[in-house]
């Protein structure tokens, strides 16, 4: 009888596989390899191991184990950091924190492994060389934001659902951040608009750093603009410092800049859209939707909910419609305004620039 060896893969088989594919035989004699990015490392970790998806901690874990590499949820709740990983006398450990969500559990886990795959091929790789702390945090992070939200799949979504920001969450079993980066990263790919894949649009969105754990309703921790991506489609650039920037106006004489949507959202803990409103950015007047979402904290109800701001000029009519699937009410800035009005703990802020805008309404108005 012969017997049937049954292959397991593990992620020292990976990294073999890895140099044995992208060898460059031209530079054999300097054993150099070819640069290979985050993008390429997550397709082929995604195709090596058959993950199947949504991912979940049970797929991962079977990895780790098979490898050697051992996993504890023991980082403590109030350590700053999501997840560790060390390697020593040939044995290597990763740790997240057990009272994470699943998703983020999923996201440190895949993050520690792709730190200890580059470990591994980095000496191969002339890309790779620089050994600086901030670089490798920023490869694990986008090597774990591709291998959980795969571009395939997020296309895919994108084509059958639109700019469902908090769908597209729940699909992959990714987390809020990662959704909207990942969908923004694919429509920044595409060149055929012809095919009514393109949309452009501006995502915002707020929350409060995870490990800021305080349920003191009294003393709510801020909320932080975590995500800002910008598609193309718009004729103005725009950077993450310069979002405060952005003025809406629209014909009932409301008016808002994100801070004060998000101050105003946070307090409400409503949802709404805001239909053919003028944005205001330097010399540029457009007509766009915004769409205003809060999504309350499962772990702590009581805190500032996070809010996701999307924006996309009217003409595409496509927020309205996810508006309506949503059963979300359309809604104009006085709305918002009277909300921030009503707490006093927003009403003494104020908003980081000045502006001023002419032939509103048939007036010349100062806002702020």
């Amino acid at each position: 009888m012969h017997s049937t060896a049954v292959y397991t893969p593990t992620v020292d088989g990976f990294c073999r596989h890895l140099l044995f594919r992208y060898h460059d035989v031209v530079n054999d004699i300097f054993g150099l390899y070819k640069g290979i990015n985050e993008q390429c490392l997550s397709d082929e970790f995604i195709d090596f191991f058959n993950l199947k998806y949504p991912l979940d901690l049970e797929q991962l874990t079977s990895i780790c184990h098979s490898s050697n590499i051992s996993i504890e949820a023991s980082v403590p709740s109030n350590h700053k950091a999501r997840g560790y990983n060390c390697s020593y006398g040939g044995r290597r450990h990763i740790f997240y924190k057990k009272q994470d969500p699943p998703s983020g559990q999923v996201n440190t886990v895949i993050h520690e492994m792709g730190e200890l795959i580059d470990a591994e091929i980095s000496p191969y790789f002339p890309d790779n060389i620089n050994k600086s702390r901030k670089p490798l945090e920023k490869r694990a992070d986008q090597f774990a934001a591709y291998v959980q939200a795969p571009s395939s799949l997020v296309l895919e979504w994108i084509k059958n659902y639109g700019l469902d920001v908090i769908g597209l969450k729940k699909y992959l079993n990714c987390s809020y951040a990662t959704a909207l980066i990942r969908m923004n990263e694919e429509q920044c790919k595409w060149k055929g608009a012809e095919e009514g894949l393109f949309k452009p649009f501006i995502g915002l969105l707020y929350e409060w750093p995870y490990w800021e754990e305080s349920q003191n309703v009294e003393h709510h921790p801020r909320l932080q603009l975590k995500v800002f991506t910008k598609s193309k489609g718009f004729s103005f650039q725009l950077i993450k410092p310069e979002v405060n920037n952005l003025f809406f106006v629209d014909q009932t004489g409301g008016y808002s800049c994100p801070s004060r949507i998000k101050n105003a959202f946070a307090r409400s803990r409503e949802d709404a859209l805001f239909q053919n409103v003028n944005l205001l950015y330097i010399e540029t007047s457009l007509a766009v939707d915004v769409l205003v979402t809060t999504i309350t904290w499962k772990r702590y109800p009581h805190n500032p909910p996070k809010v996701l701001i999307q924006i996309m000029p009217s003409e595409y009519r496509y927020l309205p419609q996810l508006a309506e699937i949503r059963g979300i009410p359309k809604r104009d800035f006085s709305w918002a305004v009277d909300q921030w009005l009503k707490d006093p703990q927003y009403q003494s802020i104020n908003p980081p620039s000045q502006f001023t805008f002419s032939q509103i309404n048939g007036t010349t108005e100062n806002y702020c």
